[in-house]
């Protein structure tokens, strides 16, 4: 009898110790899993789509719900586009109290990106009409963008020292170092004065940014190989939103663009009457890293 008791009572210490030992388990992990303010969760994916509506699904998801305490997070961050969509989402709620919100979300894009900003996208946005938060924001392009911009004989909006020439058969844009000709058909312009190019170089490989403003598409961004005469990818711009036709119109007028080339990445300036916008895309494969706009946060295009 008193060995069973014995067992009996070695079997109980034995099951309490293992509770014991579980519910201490329990504790430590929960504390290590647990969130602290400089640890909170959020996204773990830059801002990026495959569509335009997806894109703007993703913004209104992450960004236009976000409360003031988790856009500031976010603008601190180290996912670029979200960082820049946070920053941009604080100045629109804030910029009819605070004066410095504009210049505030200029210096969280600087110290996002590796490039520096163009001169006239800069100055387009400090001197944007914010009129109120609910309400399309309005860049004044037409002031700050004409003066970094010219016009060769073709009618094209480019920037300075790129020549650009279109024949019924090609398309030459040339530097003051390089020169391309690609097929008349690959990159088709209307003629008008509001079509926009702008290129970069690697060596032989082209990256072409083009705005045809008779079509009813995005601008367009596209790597070409010089010397042996192949399109190796091309990509949409979903920044400016969808072109809608409207009396004939095509809704881009006046649509600036800017392409700036850094280590392994592509980066798209734009601004066009009611849209600023960054995109950055990978140099060998065309991939979006991050697409930043601020059309997405409104509705319409």
């Amino acid at each position: 009898m008193h060995l069973i008791n014995r067992e009996r009572l070695m079997h109980s210490a034995t099951l309490a110790a293992l509770i014991v030992v579980l519910f201490v388990g329990h504790v430590l992990l929960s504390a290590g899993c647990a969130s602290t303010p400089g640890d909170a969760p959020g996204p773990r994916h830059d801002l990026t789509a495959e569509t335009y509506s997806d894109l703007k699904h993703r913004y209104h998801e992450s960004i236009g719900e976000a409360s003031a305490e988790e856009l500031a997070r976010m603008a601190q961050g180290e996912l670029t586009g979200l960082a820049i969509a946070a920053a941009w989402e604080q100045a629109r709620r804030n910029v009819h109290s605070d004066e410095s919100a504009l210049q505030s979300f200029v210096a969280v894009a600087e110290a996002q990106l590796p490039v520096d900003l163009p001169n006239w996208w800069k100055r387009g946005v400090l001197h944007a009409d914010v009129r109120r938060p609910d309400a399309p924001s309005f860049f004044p392009y037409r002031h700050v963008a004409a003066s970094d911009r010219q016009f060769g004989r073709s009618g094209i909006a480019a920037r300075p020292g790129l020549a650009v020439e279109v024949t019924d058969e090609a398309l030459s844009i040339r530097s003051d170092t390089s020169t391309c000709t690609l097929p008349r058909g690959l990159v088709t312009f209307s003629g008008l004065l509001v079509d926009a190019l702008d290129a970069r170089w690697v060596g032989q490989t082209c990256y072409v940014l083009a705005l045809n403003s008779a079509d009813y598409d995005p601008p367009r961004l596209y790597r070409y190989d010089c010397d042996r005469g192949e399109l190796v990818w091309h990509t949409q711009i979903h920044g400016a939103g969808p072109v809608r036709r409207s009396g004939g119109a095509t809704g881009t007028t006046s649509h600036w663009m800017e392409l700036t080339l850094h280590e392994e990445r592509l980066y798209v300036f734009g601004m066009k009457g009611s849209a600023i916008y960054i995109e950055a895309f990978d140099l060998a494969t065309g991939d979006a890293q991050f697409r930043f706009g601020t059309i997405y946060l409104r509705d319409g295009g």
